[in-house]
């Protein structure tokens, strides 16, 4: 993205997407935008790809406390900071980051956490006190329409439905299917926002090779 970054207005965005069609590239679009800037950000990674190590299992074994009680893992680049996190705890994401002061709070849930929209909505509160940005990834239910095979694209669509009036903004990453799947690709981010049906339309184009996102 650049500076006629359409997102770049809202102080707290919803991102979602169904699963593999760039919510988080979208996401490391913003983020690169604000390393730009010098800022600092910190990302609650999705943590399907990153189980919990021998450290963490044995310390919960000897220690007799629960998985979720140990302490996330953290790698830096630059101004970056990415913490893996097994489970979502609200009382321990508001202390990494009160201990990292970050300008810009990157939380990526993981594919197959429940409803947490209560949590979120308390999260979102909270980081608006702080005056820090706030994007939360998430992806939409996979649930198709046995009649027209079309599958629902849109925010009531998501499993935190209830907490997306507590953003200032919904961006959704639409694509009508993979780049060697369909002959005439449409891809575009469509930005809900607050107490809006009607969303507008950005046209994108995805370079999945470079993780970049070029507007039209």
């Amino acid at each position: 993205m650049n500076s006629r970054d359409p997102l770049a207005p809202y102080r707290n965005l919803f991102i979602t997407a169904r699963p593999g069609m760039g919510a988080t590239t979208l996401a490391l679009n913003i983020v690169s935008k604000y390393l730009d800037e010098d800022k600092k950000c910190l990302v609650f990674e999705n943590t399907n790809c990153f189980s919990t190590g021998y450290i963490e299992r044995t310390r919960a074994l000897r220690e007799g406390i629960g998985i979720d009680s140990t302490p996330p893992l953290f790698k830096k680049y630059g101004n970056l900071t990415v913490a893996h996190r097994y489970l979502f705890e609200l009382d321990t994401v508001l202390s990494v980051i009160t201990e990292h002061n970050p300008d810009i709070i990157v939380y990526e849930e993981s594919h197959y956490s429940g409803d947490q929209s209560k949590d979120l909505i308390r999260l979102v509160g909270e980081l608006k006190k702080m005056g820090k940005l706030f994007i939360f990834v998430t992806h939409l239910k996979r649930k198709r329409n046995f009649f027209t095979n079309y599958e629902y694209n849109a925010p009531f669509a998501s499993r935190h439905r209830k907490a997306i009036p507590y953003f200032d903004a919904t961006a959704i990453v639409y694509r009508n299917g993979y780049c060697d799947e369909v002959e005439n690709v449409i891809e575009e981010i469509r930005i809900y926002e607050r107490g809006k049906r009607k969303y507008r339309t950005v046209p994108v184009r995805f370079d999945f090779q470079k993780q970049r996102i070029i507007l039209r």
